[in-house]
């Protein structure tokens, strides 16, 4: 990102959410304090929400993740906001998953836990008709999609080009 990681949030959701949110990690869990703080300053973000880790790691982060999140939800409700920003708890879990995977807690508590990331293809509706095939197997070419996924987007492609519905 160009921006950092709370100037982004603040641009494009409700900025009130994440202060909360700091506001709660440093009364609830002032341990991971730094890391939040250290990952809003920065300009890495995860999105997705979407993670493969053992189950202790996991265990450790939804006790961290949980707890944050509810308090959120109890004193700022959904009502009155796009359907978009009604998101906003998921949006709040990707930054403290960044901080928790990029922070010390997690390297501190469990050795030796590696990090990979990989690119999510997201692909709507209409994107699937739009794709382009080229694109899409140099990406399994990289290794950034399995070939199932390429493989199944054709074949729906091509399936349903003439139908006009997917």
């Amino acid at each position: 990102m160009r921006r950092s990681v709370e100037t982004q949030y603040a641009h494009c959701h409700d900025a009130g959410d994440l202060a909360l949110l700091r506001d709660l990690i440093a009364e609830m869990r002032p341990d991971f304090r730094p890391d939040f703080e250290r990952s809003l300053g920065g300009n890495r973000l995860i999105i997705g929400n979407i993670f493969i880790m053992r189950r202790d790691i996991f265990d450790h982060y939804s006790a961290l993740l949980f707890p944050l999140l509810a308090a959120v939800h109890r004193r700022r409700q959904p009502e009155g906001r796009s359907a978009y920003q009604r998101r906003y708890i998921g949006f709040l879990a990707e930054r403290i998953f960044s901080a928790y995977v990029m922070g010390d807690l997690m390297r501190e508590q469990f050795s030796g836990p590696e990090v990979t990331h990989r690119t999510i293809l997201n692909i709507g509706r209409s994107d699937v008709t739009a794709a382009n095939p080229l694109r899409l197997a140099r990406m399994v070419a990289k290794g950034q999609i399995g070939l199932r996924d390429l493989t199944g987007t054709l074949r729906n492609r091509y399936k349903n080009a003439g139908s006009g519905a997917l």
